[in-house]
């Protein structure tokens, strides 16, 4: 007789646990559920103190007496039958601690989860040639040559830094270790009529053909020239140096493990370089700066350098205008962007010579800046600020030390962005990646 098959919903009859009356509930399996109602109809009683509950203390009850001691036991609850529980999970609320940086991700915990799921799932991806950075093993390093390069000669050797030693002294210490030649000029050169003035000395450590069965010879070798060259080697093979590295490094770069922290608002590691977390910065406002765009130049569409003060400032436009043959009566409104880009940016090395040079609309607010221990000018400058959305796409902070670090496909900011969508595709893509993917070994 075959088994049963298991239910496909959660059946609770007469549930009598707090505000609930003898409640009857089918709730179907693999899907979403949300109970809804009034206050103290009982939500979270059938919720927590009944479902969770029942399949809490049913789980509990699949160890042994000895384990269960150190679990925790949940009362049986108030019901007449509970058919098809599963083993629960139960998020409760807690109470929120708002802040100028809390979001809906950290105040439901959910940013604490995508964070760790991000910290594990993700893969890290050179920016400068966009191959995954992994660390190298002796196996991987070994199926890369042999899939490219086989039946080649290969050198396999590893850096080594002479420090203050001697190059006499450095050379018996090599022979002591059973070391015979070292690379110089591309060449494989015996100790014995080496140099060794190069800092760090590059050392032979075996020549061995690529092929299958030269396998284990190789990744010995491999295994000492990493252990030798503090988790670096250096293979040689038709004149080409392939360099791999234990450590996370690419293209010459070498980067920190992936972390939660980098996955961080709150965190200085994973904090956004322009809002430092806050999602907004504070700068110039073109639109108050020009509050009239109707007018031109000469009529004075640039405010801030319509006061007496500053009128120094529209002379020095209105020079660099005729230069570049800009109409000084043209509407700033009809002016092109190129244009208006040449007004705000100003000249290259203009903030530098600005005597001769036109400094541009952000010079005249940067020179504002550093003079803004007065108190005159810190209103002025008031009067232009205002705080705007950051719109660059902020994916993590080693993204400015040139890398990214990918989750299925997905990054961590679209999972913090508004599109619900973006969201939905970030959580699904992490939790189930393509299948036969597989990690490449890529040398620096």
């Amino acid at each position: 007789m075959k088994p049963p098959l298991p239910s496909r919903s959660i059946t609770v009859e007469g549930a009598r646990h707090n505000n609930l009356k003898n409640v009857s509930v089918q709730i179907p399996v693999g899907a979403v559920t949300a109970i809804t109602g009034v206050a103290g109809a009982g939500k979270s009683s059938l919720a927590f103190d009944i479902l969770y509950a029942e399949g809490h203390r049913r789980y509990v009850e699949t160890f042994s007496a000895y384990a269960r001691q150190f679990l925790e036991r949940l009362d049986r609850p108030k019901a007449e039958r509970i058919e098809g529980v599963l083993p629960a999970v139960a998020i409760d609320r807690t109470a929120p601690v708002r802040s100028s940086r809390s979001t809906v991700g950290t105040m439901t915990s959910i940013a604490d989860y995508l964070r760790a799921l991000f910290a594990r799932a993700s893969q890290l991806t050179c920016a400068r040639c966009g191959k995954p950075v992994v660390r190298a093993t002796p196996s991987a390093i070994f199926e890369r040559l042999v899939s490219e390069a086989p039946g080649q000669q290969a050198l396999v050797t590893f850096a080594l830094t002479s420090g203050k030693l001697s190059p006499t002294l450095l050379r018996e210490s090599l022979a002591r270790n059973g070391f015979q030649r070292v690379l110089e000029n591309g060449e494989a050169v015996k100790l014995d009529a080496a140099a060794l003035t190069a800092d760090p000395v590059c050392v032979v450590l075996d020549r061995v053909r690529i092929d299958a069965h030269s396998r284990q010879r190789l990744i010995d070798s491999f295994e000492a020239a990493l252990r030798w060259g503090h988790g670096s080697l250096t293979v040689q093979v038709e004149g080409k140096a392939l360099t791999w590295s234990e450590s996370l490094t690419c293209c010459g770069v070498t980067y920190p493990d992936p972390s939660a922290a980098m996955f961080s608002f709150n965190n200085p590691v994973g904090a956004c370089e322009s809002c430092r977390g806050f999602g907004r910065t504070m700068g110039i406002d073109p639109n108050l700066v020009v509050p009239d765009p109707r007018l031109s130049i000469k009529q004075g569409c640039l405010k801030p350098l319509q006061s007496p003060s500053y009128k120094e400032c529209q002379d020095d436009l209105e020079r660099f205008c005729r230069r570049a043959g800009i109409p000084l009566g043209t509407p700033w409104a009809e002016l092109d962007d190129k244009t208006r880009a040449q007004i705000w940016d100003g000249e290259p090395d203009g903030r530098k010579d600005w005597k001769r040079k036109w400094y541009g609309v952000a010079g005249f607010f940067e020179w504002l800046e550093g003079r803004s221990y007065k108190m005159h000018v810190r209103v002025l400058l008031s009067r232009y600020r205002h705080y705007s959305a950051v719109h660059r796409l902020r994916r993590h902070a080693a993204q400015a030390r040139g890398a990214a670090l990918h989750g299925g496909g997905a990054y961590l900011a679209c999972a913090r962005g508004r599109d619900p969508h973006a969201r939905r595709c970030v959580l699904f893509r992490v939790a189930a990646p393509p299948h036969g993917c597989r990690q490449h070994v890529a040398p620096r």
